[in-house]
């Protein structure tokens, strides 16, 4: 299976407040992929399916319906605070130009370190939008997936 995340943002010149629900949309997308995916780092849930079975539980109950808050939050965010927290124009493209970088390189890498250090620089280039987007809400919408992006992050760390 070919697994390419973030290619529906690598060509957006202006983003804008609407971008942000397609960034929600690949995130959650790309962990889902991690969670029930079996040809898709494999050696994350490598003899611990209990564990798996709790991700999966988490992305279904609780990840999702994040998501959707998060995506009715973004409506309400001021467009100045938006502006500040660079979630549009040119810091926004730069965020989004990092994030596909980081995802073309991390799929060329070969071995279980290289992969799983290129992988955690896709989680981390992730935070930069993530973190910037659930501070412009002001209601922590959104925090849930990033904490749960981090726990599978830990993972990839120790695995």
């Amino acid at each position: 299976m070919n697994h390419r995340y973030f290619i529906n943002i690598k060509d957006i010149e202006n983003p804008q407040r609407d971008h942000l629900h397609l960034f929600v949309d690949e995130s959650v997308n790309l962990l889902k992929c991690l969670v029930t995916s079996e040809d898709f780092l494999p050696w994350l849930w490598k003899n611990d399916e209990r564990l798996r079975g709790l991700a999966k539980k988490t992305l279904t109950e609780d990840v999702y319906p994040a998501s959707d808050e998060l995506k009715e939050a973004i409506a309400k965010i001021p467009e100045d605070r938006l502006k500040h927290h660079g979630l549009v124009g040119s810091a926004a493209r730069f965020k989004y130009a990092v994030l596909v970088k980081t995802s073309k390189s991390w799929r060329r890498s070969r071995g279980w370190w290289t992969v799983g250090a290129g992988f955690r620089s896709v989680l981390e280039a992730m935070d930069a939008i993530l973190d910037s987007l659930i501070a412009a809400t002001g209601t922590g919408a959104g925090g849930l997936i990033k904490e749960f992006k981090d726990a599978i992050m830990a993972l990839v760390r120790i695995r």
